[in-house]
């Protein structure tokens, strides 16, 4: 057919029946084509729910990373508990303050605010800090450093107990859960301590999700119980919770 329609037109026309035909079929090829995204071989990939880019991160969260080292004392009473944090922060950014959680039980129904006021220590002479409790939320408060830490690292402790107790339930039933939520803030190495007082007489600590590793609890100098969970380095930001399981001597 095409050779009839060449004969037909001539080649002067037949040539132009080409091009359009020509014309016809790439068009559609090219409109459908993918557009290029700018994306080399190499070249990041778009932010995905699950792929946080540097701008998605909070401020202060890219300032600095912090190693925690947290100790918790079970008293054989409310008034012996015991919470110590020790933190060591490695500024990226000038850090002036540093807004945390402290913790503390989980209230009851109607139970009344409890006050924690922590006691706060700096290892660096030349660096003070101070707490600022937020109103607005229990335990919630900043911990403000002057002058704001800029190059090195800063290690500092809290230290509080609390009105009330903490480990009422363990005390009583030998079952507790503790939970710590390290979501918050940039992470490295975690630590937690757990010291129960002299009048238990075995026990038993595992994180829920088998995250880390824990020594089997044994006696100290002072015969408490004492077992230390230990992260994988870094510590994965996550709410961690731990079963404690407890022997009381009768």
């Amino acid at each position: 057919m095409n050779v009839a329609v060449a004969f037909a037109l001539g080649f002067r026309e037949m040539a132009i029946l080409l091009l359009i035909l020509t014309i016809l079929l790439v068009a559609p090829a090219h409109l459908t084509r993918p557009r290029h995204t700018g994306l080399r071989s190499g070249d990041a990939t778009p932010a995905t729910a699950d792929r946080r880019t540097e701008g998605d991160v909070p401020a202060d969260m890219r300032d600095y990373t912090e190693d925690l080292e947290l100790t918790v004392v079970i008293g054989a009473t409310a008034d012996d508990d015991q919470v110590y944090e020790r933190r060591s922060t490695q500024p990226h950014n000038e850090v002036r303050q540093r807004q945390l959680t402290l913790i503390t039980p989980y209230a009851e129904p109607g139970a009344g605010r409890v006050t924690v006021l922590p006691r706060l220590r700096v290892d660096d002479e030349e660096v003070s800090a101070d707490w600022r409790p937020l109103r607005e939320v229990a335990g919630r408060g900043a911990v403000v450093f002057t002058p704001p830490a800029t190059d090195e690292t800063v290690t500092w402790e809290l230290s509080y107990d609390m009105p009330g107790g903490i480990w009422n339930s363990l005390r009583s039933t030998g079952i507790d859960v503790f939970r710590y939520d390290v979501r918050e803030f940039p992470i490295g190495r975690f630590t937690v301590r757990f010291i129960l007082h002299p009048g238990a007489e075995s026990a038993f600590v595992q994180e829920r999700a088998r995250r880390g590793h824990a020594t089997n609890f044994a006696a100290d100098q002072d015969g408490r119980l004492v077992a230390v969970w230990t992260a994988d380095t870094p510590a994965q930001r996550a709410k961690y919770e731990w079963d404690l399981r407890v022997a009381w001597r009768s």
